[in-house]
C-alpha cells in the first residue's frame, strides 16, 4: 500500500501532509516514509485543539516533523485484535527514539498502551531534551454513545526533569463530540496546569458522499 497527501496553502505553496510505503501480509507489516504512527491520546473526530499550554500526549516521536526525518513502524499481528507496532524515528537536530504501542480490538472496546524513549528539541529549540513516557487509552462505544478515556505521564529534559502528566476524556455521539482535558507540567520555575475544554459537530458537506465539514 501506498499513499502521498499535499496540502495547497494560502500563501500559494504547496507542502507534503502523508506520504509512506508500506509492504507486509496479514501477520505484520513495515511502513516507511512521513505519517504518524498510533495514536496514543485521541481525540474524537481527529480534532484539532490548541491547548493554552503544554499538554502531554505520550505522541512526541509519534511521527511527521519535518521532511528529513527518517520513520519506520513495523507492526506485527500477534493474534485476533492484538497487534504490536515498534515506531523508529531517526533525525540528528529534531527527534530520534523508539515507540512501541500494544492495541487492542474487540467488537465495541478499542484500547492501547505504549511508550516512548528517545530525544526531541522543539522548533527553534537549541538542543534535543531527553523524553521518557507512558501513555494508555480505552474507548467503549455504547451503541450510539462512545466513551474515551486518555492517560499520559512523562519526563522532558533530564536536567531540568520536567515531570508532565495528563488526563482525557471525551463523549461522542452521532456527530456531537464534547472533550475534557486536564494537564500539570511540574517544573524547577514553578508548576504549570493547563485544563481544556472543547466541543465539535460534524456536518455533511451539500449531501456529497464522504464528506463533512466540523466546527
Amino acid at each position: 500500500a501506498g499513499k502521498a497527501a499535499f496540502l495547497a496553502k494560502k500563501d500559494g505553496t504547496v507542502a507534503a501532509d502523508d506520504m509512506w510505503i508500506q509492504v507486509g501480509s496479514t501477520g505484520g507489516d513495515v511502513k516507511l516514509g512521513r505519517f504518524e504512527a498510533a495514536d496514543l491520546f485521541p481525540l474524537a473526530q481527529d480534532t484539532l485543539v490548541n491547548h493554552a499550554g503544554n499538554v502531554y500526549g505520550t505522541n512526541t516521536l509519534r511521527g511527521r516533523k519535518d521532511g528529513s526525518q527518517f520513520h519506520a513502524a513495523g507492526t506485527l499481528n500477534l493474534s485476533a485484535g492484538l497487534s504490536l507496532e515498534l515506531g523508529v524515528v531517526e533525525n540528528k537536530t529534531t527527534a530520534k527514539g523508539v515507540r512501541p504501542v500494544l492495541s487492542y480490538l474487540a467488537g465495541p472496546l478499542t484500547a492501547r498502551l505504549g511508550f516512548e524513549a528517545g530525544k526531541y528539541a522543539p522548533v527553534g529549540g537549541a538542543s534535543a531534551n531527553d523524553v521518557r513516557g507512558v501513555g494508555a487509552t480505552v474507548g467503549y462505544d455504547f451503541g450510539g454513545f462512545k466513551l474515551t478515556g486518555n492517560i499520559a505521564s512523562g519526563k522532558t529534559d533530564a536536567a531540568t526533569r520536567n515531570n508532565q502528566n495528563a488526563f482525557g476524556v471525551t463523549m461522542a455521539t452521532g456527530g456531537l463530540v464534547v472533550g475534557l482535558i486536564a494537564a500539570k507540567t511540574e517544573q524547577a520555575v514553578g508548576d504549570l496546569k493547563v485544563q481544556t475544554a472543547y466541543v465539535s459537530y460534524s456536518m455533511p458537506l451539500f449531501d456529497i458522499k464522504g464528506a463533512s465539514w466540523t466546527p
